[in-house]
């Protein structure tokens, strides 16, 4: 994939609340890498409304329909240029804050868009390396990978039960919006439809009775079912597993950079200390401490284990546990 393509890409796909943003900018800390976050759902009215349908339906993309795509990649812009920004290898890039700098200038004063464009649009005349993170739902997606060919394709798993502990404390917080009642009707109905449900879980009643934990539960299961298809039909993508990674975050990052033929810089070192609460950090974040990817000294990946309790765990696994199993399976044979 990506064989003919100007700039090379990597598409990174996970659940929302997943970490797929922490492990994002551990690629992003690599000194020939650029990142975008969440392109297609922030940015795709770039594309104009016949390429970015092209993208969702036509399982491929024309030529000139690329060339618009990556015109898009290419485009610095303020809502998928996200902090924190590290030393790259050229231009202006050299300089973190002053980048931050020009991009906070652009999200404050609109005008100031097209000129932030201007000092780090992406050219073609250095090696960069383009990586795209979405949490958007995968069902138009099969047709997005074929469009985007991409060079890599990156799926990141985290365990239900975190996922779905983050999603709650998001609602509590008023960070995130409660499920409204057709996301709910839906998730019945795909569920209802789904193989892994009929197959695995026939005996679950999926009426209008259900908690908002299960309906969380089922709409992990039915991403990463449809996760589990993509990865199998696209035999070249990698699962990748967040808990695996942060408990391990040295060992995995030389794995992960060295499938993506990235080099260990001194960035690198400094995010991995600096976001698993090790080191201090100077680079600013976009977010506050709900969405940064910065964790102190006392972050536990594994706090749902007291804050849930064992029915809800209990609860959440009777959804969710075969298709954790399955996806582990997976990335084991690969």
């Amino acid at each position: 994939m990506g064989d003919n393509k100007n700039i090379p890409i990597f598409l990174l796909m996970g659940f929302p609340r997943s970490g797929t943003t922490w492990f994002s900018n551990l690629i992003n800390s690599s000194e020939s890498v650029i990142y975008r976050h969440e392109l297609i759902g922030r940015n795709h009215g770039m594309m104009g409304d016949r390429v970015f349908s092209k993208l969702k339906y036509a399982n491929g993309l024309s030529s000139s329909d690329y060339e618009v795509v990556e015109n898009v990649i290419k485009k610095a812009h303020e809502e998928t240029d996200k902090p924190p920004f590290f030393k790259k290898k050229y231009g202006l890039r050299k300089f973190p804050k002053i980048q931050y700098f020009f991009w906070s200038l652009a999200k404050v004063f609109p005008r100031a868009s097209g000129f932030y464009n201007r000092l780090y649009r992406l050219g073609n005349n250095h090696d960069w390396k383009v990586l795209i993170k979405e949490t958007r739902s995968l069902t138009d997606m099969r047709s997005m990978i074929l469009g985007l060919d991409p060079n890599a394709l990156l799926f990141l798993v985290r365990k239900p039960q975190a996922t779905i502990l983050s999603h709650i404390k998001g609602v509590k917080k008023k960070k995130l919006s409660p499920l409204p009642d057709k996301v709910k009707n839906r998730l019945r109905i795909e569920a209802s439809n789904s193989d892994y449900f009929k197959t695995h879980l026939s005996h679950k009643k999926l009426d209008a009775e259900l908690k908002d934990i299960e309906y969380y539960a089922i709409n992990w299961a039915l991403y990463h079912e449809k996760a589990l298809a993509l990865k199998t039909e696209f035999s070249s993508a990698s699962i990748y597993f967040y808990d695996e990674i942060m408990e391990n975050p040295r060992k995995e990052i030389e794995h992960i950079f060295s499938n993506l033929h990235l080099e260990i810089c001194d960035e690198v070192e400094t995010y991995i200390a600096q976001s698993s609460g090790q080191k201090s950090n100077y680079l600013k974040d976009a977010g506050d401490q709900y969405y940064s990817v910065y964790r102190d000294s006392s972050f536990n990946k594994d706090s749902w284990k007291d804050e849930l309790t064992q029915k809800e765990i209990d609860l959440i696994d009777s959804y969710c546990s075969t298709m954790y199993e399955k996806l582990s399976e997976l990335k084991a044979q690969s």
